[in-house]
């Protein structure tokens, strides 16, 4: 079983933190999670931090289905996608992206923890029905790009941060 990756020729290992298997790529300027080599043999993973780098689009991640958090905070992705078969995924951090649409997200019902914090979001009132599917959050993590929601309504177990 694969216990590290290859990012620019040097290799990373997967470390165990709180009983969990993690892997922290932040800050190597990856721009393209495709080019992680080995990344999808991970297929025990829970965690995954791809902080602080320079991704544009969210793909490669189809096999991590055992992948409970994701972290994508500082990214410059614009469109929340490619996490289909993350049926397991609990945190999804997207701090400070592009992101203007909410949606890709019907999938994740164990969803708890979602922070889209510092992106340029826009809404309407046909998207709201994109939240319908995450009954299991817990902490919405939303900030002035957003305009009020009654996410309450929708969500019964939220928290507004």
């Amino acid at each position: 079983m694969r216990d590290s990756v290859i990012v620019h020729g040097e290799e990373v290992f997967v470390r165990k933190l709180h009983g969990k298997e993690r892997l922290i790529l932040d800050e190597l300027e990856i721009k393209d999670i495709d080019k992680i080599e080995g990344l999808s043999e991970l297929i025990h993973l829970q965690s995954l931090d791809l902080s602080y780098n320079q991704i544009q689009k969210i793909k490669g991640l189809d096999r991590l289905m055992n992948l409970q958090e994701l972290d994508l905070r500082n990214n410059q992705i614009q469109e929340i996608n490619g996490l289909d078969n993350l049926i397991n995924l609990k945190e999804l951090n997207l701090i400070d992206n592009q992101i203007r649409r909410i949606k890709g997200l019907d999938r994740l019902k164990n969803l708890c923890l979602f922070n889209l914090r510092y992106n340029p979001i826009y809404l309407n009132e046909s998207e709201l029905f994109n939240f319908v599917c995450l009954e299991s959050i817990e902490v919405l993590g939303i900030n002035d790009y957003f305009p009020y929601l009654p996410v309450e309504i929708w969500l019964p177990k939220l928290s507004v941060r």
